[in-house]
């Protein structure tokens, strides 16, 4: 398509655009299936949704925006371009490619362009933990920082702490930190909140486990949860999935939305916009779009758990594969930094496999000691035994193109045999059930 040779101003006529009306799709990542266009309209969606952000996390107008993610993905578009723009503000680009080589950079610029807000998934975080030298930190000023929002996938309890720790000496502070939680079927933000401290609560994972949150027994197990503050302008029902019953606070179960940041529905999907965005409680109230989330509300502050379709179901018990996750690449130095997944296959009842990535140059040997230590940790932190093992070369595993790892089709091409490991163990259950699925 050739550009005009001049634009003339006077001759644009307003074309009567109304609130509803449809201005974009938003396509959802495939993390979770076929990617499905989401209706986002004119200002029923877009304003209201970067009005919510701007209030929620006090930015004020003229805030300078440092943008890491895609253009193509909501948090990119959504949460920073366009809010930049509606806010009068001035928004500075980066190359994702450019911030994997060189995380440095990213924190560079939010020092010499003056920005005051800037988001970005947990591994971002953790990925400047573990690449930026003391030496680099020495030469930076992240003190104007305001808002370093983190979301787009778990958050870990573990990262704010340690990147406020660590970037402490350039002037970060925790109350910079701002959790966040949001999803393209609902524009991109739902909740956050800044200028305090994230809150972050220990609990009971056992209790957990059965949808209650209590705090943990002395000396027994915890899991942290990272609270992504309030929701402004968004009606939310926690809400049991199966029976529809809306639950109490303190009880975990599905995140269920409505209001005006809530998009029209799926383009041409009208079978699967009646399921999720036109629900009912067992008690009619509704209509509300289902996240497929799974969180609980305490003190007046959502904390997202996990999402339903990855919920592991091992022996009754409910584990979330993103803690397995996050557990063994704190407790192995190879897996860090590096995508793996963790699901489970019938062999003949639910067995824990874990695919993960590893770097260096390892004996056949070592991996095998490496994969001992891998089901030891599973086995201390979470009760549970590691049936498979899969180690593989970096980039292997499956991503979307926003960085989130695509547990389904790691957990497909396992069952299909169509993996090419560096080094595999399997009990005999799951290797019958493997070869019985490729037979």
């Amino acid at each position: 398509m050739t550009a005009p040779a001049s634009v003339d101003a006077a001759r644009w006529r307003d074309p009567g655009a109304t609130t509803q009306d449809v201005v974009l799709l938003q396509h959802t990542s495939r993390i979770a299936g076929d990617p499905k266009g989401v209706m986002v309209t004119r200002t029923g969606n877009l304003l209201h949704n970067a009005d919510s952000l701007s209030r929620s996390l006090a930015s004020p107008r003229n805030t300078q925006l440092r943008r890491l993610d895609p253009l193509y993905h909501d948090m990119g578009l959504m949460g920073q371009l366009l809010p930049g723009l509606f806010l009068g503000s001035s928004v500075a680009l980066m190359s994702p490619m450019a911030f994997l080589k060189r995380p440095h950079h990213w924190l560079a610029l939010i020092d010499r362009y003056d920005i005051g807000f800037s988001a970005a998934p947990n591994f971002a975080y953790e990925l400047c933990l573990r690449r930026v030298t003391d030496a680099q930190i020495a030469t930076l000023d992240l003190s104007r920082w305001q808002f370093a929002a983190n979301g787009s996938e778990p958050i870990q309890a573990s990262t704010l702490r340690q990147f406020a720790e660590r970037f402490g000496a350039a002037g970060f502070r925790a109350e910079q930190l701002a959790p966040c939680y949001g999803m393209a079927e609902a524009t991109v933000f739902i909740s956050g909140r800044s200028t305090r401290p994230p809150r972050i609560r220990a609990v009971d994972p056992q209790a957990l486990e059965k949808h209650v949150v209590q705090d943990p027994q002395p000396g027994g197990p915890v899991r942290e949860l990272v609270g992504c503050g309030d929701v402004p302008d968004l009606d939310v029902r926690i809400v049991d999935a199966e029976s529809g019953r809306a639950l109490t606070d303190g009880t975990t179960g599905e995140i269920w939305l409505r209001g005006p940041s809530v998009a029209a529905g799926y383009w041409n999907r009208p079978d699967v916009t009646e399921q999720i965005f036109h629900a009912r409680t067992a008690d009619g109230d509704g209509p509300y779009m289902r996240t497929g989330d799974l969180g609980v509300f305490l003190d007046g502050e959502i904390y997202v758990t996990g999402r339903t379709k990855d919920l592991l179901i091992v022996n009754g018990r409910n584990l979330y594969p993103h803690d397995i996750e996050h557990e063994l690449r704190l407790s192995h130095a190879p897996l860090a930094t590096l995508a793996g997944t963790a699901f489970t296959v019938p062999a003949p009842q639910e067995e824990v496999v874990v695919v993960h990535e590893v770097r260096g140059r390892f004996t056949q040997e070592e991996l095998r000691e490496l994969a001992i230590g891998m089901r030891a940790t599973v086995h201390r932190e979470f009760g549970v035994s590691t049936a498979g093992i899969v180690l593989m070369r970096p980039g292997t595993v499956r991503k979307t193109t926003s960085g989130k790892v695509q547990r389904a089709e790691m957990r497909g091409l396992f069952l299909a045999g169509d993996l090419t490991p560096l080094y595999e163990e399997m009990a005999p259950g799951v290797r019958a059930a493997l070869a019985g699925a490729t037979a």
